[in-house]
């Protein structure tokens, strides 16, 4: 009588003998047999609903060029400008970077530093 190892399936988390593990390519993980059979098999999507729901909230003609405008617009904004703050008795500014949130001070007649001591980027406009 030889017992074999048993390993709980990270996907289904049931129990399986080790040896009948598989790599699977869309899990990125060894799965278990029935896993691996059921996962070549077309999936139905989860719920319709939400699908439909996506799609009654956009206006009418809306097409793939508005939809590649409204995510070129996110992005703009997540890339977030850093804080300019006056320090009192002083030409300098305080910046705050965006990427890191060093802070440091910032010259805006000289433009100096042109960018981030910390991690590098390039401090943005200073308007007055």
């Amino acid at each position: 009588m030889v017992s074999s190892v048993r390993a709980q399936c990270r996907v289904c988390n049931q129990f399986a003998p080790a040896e009948q593990f598989r790599m699977h390519h869309a899990h990125q993980r060894m799965v278990c047999p029935n896993c691996y059979s059921n996962a070549n098999k077309p999936q139905q999507p989860a719920s319709p609903f939400k699908e439909e729901r996506k799609e009654e909230l956009k206006p009418a003609g809306w097409d793939h060029e508005d939809e590649y405008l409204e995510r070129l617009a996110k992005a703009r904004k997540k890339e977030a400008q850093g804080t300019f703050s006056e320090i009192p008795g002083s030409s300098k500014v305080k910046y705050s970077c965006s990427s890191c949130s060093y802070a440091f001070r910032y010259d805006p007649a000289m433009k100096s530093p042109s960018s981030c001591p910390y991690c590098g980027k390039a401090v943005t406009r200073y308007w007055q």
